[in-house]
């Protein structure tokens, strides 16, 4: 049997990407916190969308907002 996952997604300024990372439907948001800033993101807020089966972590781009 699969275990359902969520999708994680990086909101910036210039728009919704996909993390390119699943995670199960039990994880946390300081889990999903930990997976993004292993792979470099720094994300700033985390929010689950259920509806979408996904989370959306916002990240503030250094490089554009300087």
């Amino acid at each position: 049997m699969s275990q359902q996952r969520y999708a994680v997604f990086i909101e910036t300024a210039k728009g919704c990407v996909p993390a390119k990372l699943s995670v199960p439907t039990t994880t946390s948001a300081v889990e999903v916190a930990m997976k993004l800033r292993a792979k470099g993101w720094e994300p700033y807020k985390l929010r689950l969308d259920q509806e979408q089966s996904a989370w959306i972590a916002s990240i503030i781009d250094w490089k554009q907002a300087a």
